[in-house]
């Protein structure tokens, strides 16, 4: 085998093993996670190069203040900043978002997800209730990487009709 083919050789074995170990993570995730359900409010696009898909929201990707972990209110958050949602199961089995934190919450399951905006209110915890109060502040938006569900080619109408939209 010449020096040409071998570097053919390992070129393909690399891109075969690049796609193979994506498909393995997933395979990973999918035998050993555990399942959650959300609850969810869809809307319907569709993306010309991918097909149909539903676009998710989600309660807890907008968090009111009170909802965020103390390093968050004594740093604020940087857009695009990584974060960490605590999670907890309603009676009903459904997920709930508990709090947002700045690193990975140690006993608690949690979603991974990154800032939308920036929110540069540091040392928050010190102000008085009346300069809080003057700030109206609006939630903190999260990106989970978790807002799209693509669907069989043709099905997203039928979804959307399902759902009465």
């Amino acid at each position: 085998m010449t020096r040409k083919s071998l570097l053919i050789a390992l070129a393909i074995a690399f891109q075969i093993a690049v796609v193979a170990s994506m498909a393995i993570s997933r395979e990973w995730i999918l035998a050993n996670g555990t399942p959650y359900t959300f609850q969810t409010a869809p809307i319907d696009p569709r993306d010309i190069f991918r097909g149909d898909y539903v676009r998710l929201d989600y309660r807890f990707s907008q968090l009111p203040v009170e909802r965020l972990d103390a390093a968050i209110l004594d740093n604020g958050l940087r857009k695009g900043q990584k974060v960490y949602l605590s999670l907890a199961r309603d009676p009903n089995g459904v997920a709930q978002g508990k709090r947002l934190h700045l690193s990975p919450p140690k006993q608690e399951p949690y979603l991974t997800g990154r800032s939308r905006q920036h929110w540069p209110y540091r040392r928050y915890r010190q102000l008085s209730p009346e300069k809080r109060a003057k700030l109206h502040l609006g939630p903190v938006s999260i990106k989970y990487g978790i807002e799209q569900y693509y669907v069989e080619q043709g099905s997203g109408l039928a979804m959307e009709e399902m759902r009465g939209g």
